[in-house]
């Protein structure tokens, strides 16, 4: 499970060389993304052996020349939850993570390219209640990838919170129906939902669903959460487990059995 994006983004910093989780060499570039008026920090993490990659570098140089550069962007995706101290208290709001598969300039004119933040993908979802009547479910409900973070090694993505479109009446009777635990595949546009509640401030990204659709698959309780290998190790002639029916057949065993051959492609 994985959540992907295509959003808009302005380029705040140049690249810097550094690595992902995975030991891999890639480019950090900052930038920014306002869909809905709030601004969302984003760091985009790029292959430095890529055309994109290089691009992407390339493109951030002109940040030293205090040039805007404005691109949109393509990848998987994760919401950082802001930091927040003892007495629960934000010190650092939310912001973007984004490995990114592809990329193109586009215009720095927003009315000309609105601003966009397009997430979709699919989870194991958890409802939201009414804060003073726990029975009674809201139009709202938290997935999870499950997935570990594209940055820190041994750590995990958290929870996304998504509503339903007020223009959606499926989707909000989806969320406040569909069993604990259920998938949900989901389509949405990302917003920062920022203020203050009872004295408290709060600071979230959340995702404003346009579509959704749960599953027959339901999350298994637990048990030791899996962990995504790196790549290379999934190279490995030991990578499908023992009970899997594709170890047992070969590349040409599956092209009879789907009647198709390289001809086909």
């Amino acid at each position: 499970m994985a959540f992907f994006t295509n959003l808009t983004c302005t380029l705040f910093s140049e690249a810097e060389e550094t690595t992902n989780a995975d030991g891999t060499p890639i480019y950090e570039i900052k930038a920014v993304t306002s869909p809905q008026g709030e601004a969302i920090p984003i760091i985009l993490m790029v292959d430095q052996k890529t055309e994109t990659g290089a691009f992407l570098k390339q493109l951030a140089e002109l940040t030293k020349k205090k040039q805007a550069a404005r691109v949109l962007i393509t990848g998987v995706i994760q919401l950082i939850p802001p930091q927040k101290n003892d007495a629960k208290e934000i010190t650092k709001g939310p912001k973007l993570l984004v490995y990114v598969a592809g990329a193109r300039r586009i215009s720095t004119d927003v009315k000309q390219q609105p601003e966009q933040a397009i997430v979709m993908g699919d989870g194991y979802s958890s409802p939201c209640t009414d804060f003073e009547d726990k029975t009674k479910r809201k139009p709202e409900v938290y997935v999870s990838s499950g997935n570990e973070s594209l940055k820190e090694a041994g750590a995990w993505s958290s929870q996304v919170h998504l509503i339903a479109d007020v223009a959606t009446k499926e989707v909000a009777e989806l969320f406040k129906t569909t069993p604990d635990g259920t998938e949900v595949y989901f389509v949405g546009n990302l917003f920062r939902s920022k203020g203050t509640y009872n004295e408290r401030n709060y600071d979230n990204l959340k995702i404003s669903c346009v579509f959704a659709q749960d599953t027959n698959r339901v999350k298994t309780r637990g048990g030791k959460r899996s962990k995504n290998v790196s790549m290379s190790s999934q190279l490995s002639d030991e990578f499908e487990s023992n009970d899997s029916v594709a170890t047992t057949m070969s590349v040409e065993e599956l092209a009879s059995q789907a009647s198709i051959s390289l001809a086909d492609f």
